[in-house]
């Protein structure tokens, strides 16, 4: 069984891979990290660049848990999908097959 972890830009994605690593370690298992980007429904006259966006979203994902990533002694696979963050993540998990956190 693979552990997934998912995350977000928010603060508690490190402490949720860090957590996700330990069960990874314990379970002997695949890990892998998932970062949904979700680009909501915006009416403006602005021009808004979403791909910018898209970017500056996982940017930001990934630098709030580099740093438990590269102090951890696993293979970590990061993925990276679009959509609404609750449903991609289950539909992830269950075809990887995953437990996740």
């Amino acid at each position: 069984m693979t552990v997934a972890a998912g995350i977000d830009d928010s603060p508690v994605s490190g402490l949720v891979v860090a957590r996700a690593i330990e069960q990874a370690r314990w379970r002997q298992s695949d890990f892998h990290i998932v970062h949904v980007t979700y680009m909501p429904v915006v009416h403006t006259d602005t021009a808004i660049d979403w791909d910018e966006v898209a970017k500056a979203q996982r940017e930001s994902a990934w630098a709030g848990v580099n740093y438990a990533i590269d102090s951890a002694d696993l293979m970590i696979e990061r993925v990276d999908l679009e959509g609404y963050p609750p449903d991609t993540l289950v539909m992830y998990a269950a075809n990887v097959p995953a437990g996740y956190i």
